[in-house]
């Protein structure tokens, strides 16, 4: 095979595999920083547990807790069997990759070795000079002299390219052999979580049983929780009427007011600034994109109104979403804006209410506030330190969005960590 071939068919067999190679390491990346925020997640949860479970008393936090941790090594588990995929791929790809070079490498030994033999049949027999010798002219016996050295560099060119197929080999071989390496450790750390899952549903099944011996104290302690959430709610409704009803401007006249439409006002909107126009729009623009309330922090309590998932005859009715953290963390500003009250609800501790245009952040459940009303916070600003409840060795922060005098689903707002 000729130099120029070689290079075709290397060039050829690299195209064919180069979409399936740089997608597999795509995959595999993508793969990987999943599979470390679930680690992250589980590892924080576990923190958050071990605090829990200071206390004797067990909790619907702590099943809240075990429920979490449960869906988070299941999507771990799965995240893991994914990775497997790829890897298996991986391999598929480089075992194809080597046996082309394989081929490719017997073909230039084959090549380099008839080379040799022609070379050495030529010397013996004087063949190479004859060859020159017979030239008809001058000029065709410098042409035939270049030949014949041409061939001898071809041969030369040929033993670098046998060395070159050799450390490619090489190198594949030590790659496959990580890449194995790796598959192994996956699979291991596959059966290490399907354990960990056995443990946590066990516990979970226990805990349950549990709950279920004192099912009445369990109802009255969330009637409890929903009339703090009620007052809390009609407090947040009673301030952003407030907002509402509140001119956008100070000495504006009173012929403008007649004048102005008063169909945004009937319909609970509020009417904007041109600089509030402009933050709720920002506001609006990173939808999914905020960032937490907490700096570590999992879901344990979802938006909206729904079952309990392991306990019958519980019904969670939530206006915003419950981040478990860890003791002593702050609450931070999600976006830019002004604080317009704080103010307290029992059963709740303290609240911050932050405006952003027509939209607004509630941040419930805070031992001490860290700031004023009428104060400008910008993002990731801290508002206040959580509350931690010494009794169920928990600190969890209640957190709410509105838009107007709509209850909106913080989660869709929040972005993914």
């Amino acid at each position: 095979m000729s130099i120029s071939r070689w290079f075709i068919v290397i060039t050829y067999t690299a195209l064919l595999l180069l979409p399936l190679t740089v997608s597999a390491q795509q995959s595999r990346k993508e793969l990987e920083k999943k599979r470390k925020q679930k680690e992250q997640e589980i590892k924080l949860t576990k923190k958050i547990l071990d605090q829990t479970r200071t206390q004797k008393k067990k909790t619907l936090n702590e099943l809240n807790l075990l429920d979490k941790q449960i869906k988070v090594r299941e999507e771990l588990i799965g995240t893991i069997s994914d990775e497997i995929v790829v890897v298996d791929g991986q391999i598929t790809v480089e075992n194809a990759t080597l046996e082309q070079l394989g081929h490719e490498l017997k073909r230039l030994k084959d090549e380099y070795a008839d080379m040799v033999y022609r070379a050495y049949k030529m010397r013996e027999s004087g063949d190479l000079a004859s060859y020159v010798l017979s030239s008809d002219n001058f000029n065709q016996a410098v042409k035939r002299i270049k030949y014949v050295q041409q061939v001898s560099e071809d041969r030369e060119r040929q033993l670098v390219l046998i060395k070159h197929m050799q450390d490619s080999i090489t190198g594949k071989i030590t790659k496959l052999k990580e890449i194995k390496r790796e598959k192994n450790e996956l699979l291991g750390q596959k059966e290490t979580e399907n354990n960990e899952l056995k443990v946590d549903v066990k516990e979970t099944q226990q805990l349950v049983k549990t709950l279920q011996q004192k099912e009445k104290e369990l109802k009255d302690e969330i009637k409890q929780k929903e009339k703090s959430a009620k007052q809390l709610d009609y407090q947040i409704r009673k301030l952003i009427q407030e907002e509402i009803k509140e001119p956008t401007g100070k000495g504006k006249g009173k012929d403008k007011d007649k004048n102005k439409p008063e169909d945004s006002k009937k319909k609970g909107e509020m009417e904007l600034t041109p600089a509030g126009a402009a933050l709720a729009k920002n506001f609006s623009a990173n939808k999914g994109k905020l960032p937490w309330p907490t700096e570590t922090g999992i879901v344990v309590g979802k938006f909206g109104t729904y079952a309990h998932p392991e306990l019958k005859n519980i019904t969670i009715e939530n206006n915003g979403v419950d981040i478990a953290t860890v003791k002593g963390s702050k609450a931070r500003c999600v976006f830019e804006g002004e604080v317009r009250s704080v103010f307290s609800i029992p059963g709740m501790q303290k609240a911050v209410m932050v405006k952003h245009g027509n939209y607004f952040t509630v941040y419930t459940h805070l031992d001490q506030v860290l700031v004023n009303r009428g104060d400008k916070v910008k993002v990731k600003q801290e508002l206040g330190i959580i509350y931690h409840d010494t009794e169920e060795g928990k600190t969890v922060l209640h957190f709410e969005v509105w838009q107007n005098s709509n209850n909106l689903n913080p989660e869709s707002w929040l972005a993914d960590k």
